[in-house]
């Protein structure tokens, strides 16, 4: 075939205007796009409502698990607590680190450890434990009364027990 005869096939044809056809055709039409939209939509949702929900499902499974309470009964060990903080002059005057330098030149062993321990009192009260800890330890090895005094911090009152329970247990 050769395009001129093409031409007559692919011409349109003029139909007949029936405007019941036509009328009942676009309402069909308009029926399944309606209800195409609708379905997508649908669909789109029950997709979003399905990855919330994986989402939470992971989530949920996910979480991590509190670790195990373990109650344990602790020892009451009273300690006595002076009611007021006695302060010397020499502790007014001087700071903490100053106490220790003058400990550190001290010849004198009882002076000596007077200052550490006047240096571990001042340390702890400006929340230092473990400058404290360690001059308080200097003051015990320097020969500093190992019994325990009214005027002891908590911090040396247990220092001096732990010694006192460690040279028994060297006795025995």
């Amino acid at each position: 075939m050769t395009d001129d005869e093409l031409d007559s096939l692919l011409m349109p044809t003029d139909a007949p205007a029936n405007d019941a056809l036509r009328e009942r055709l676009f309402a069909q039409t308009w029926a399944r796009h309606r209800r195409n939209r609708l379905l997508r939509r649908s669909f789109a949702m029950l997709g979003i409502a399905a990855i919330f929900l994986a989402g939470g499902a992971v989530g949920w499974y996910g979480k991590p698990t509190p670790p195990p309470v373990i109650e344990r009964e602790i020892e009451k060990v009273f300690v006595p607590v002076p009611t007021e903080p006695k302060v010397s002059r020499d502790d007014l005057v001087m700071t903490p680190e100053q106490l220790e330098l003058e400990a550190e030149k001290a010849r004198d062993p009882a002076q000596c450890a007077s200052f550490y321990k006047q240096a571990g009192d001042a340390f702890l009260r400006v929340r230092r434990v473990e400058a404290a800890m360690r001059c308080y330890r200097q003051h015990l090895s320097e020969g500093g009364v190992s019994t325990i005094r009214s005027e002891d911090s908590w911090m040396l009152i247990n220092l001096k027990q732990s010694q006192k329970e460690n040279d028994h247990a060297k006795a025995n």
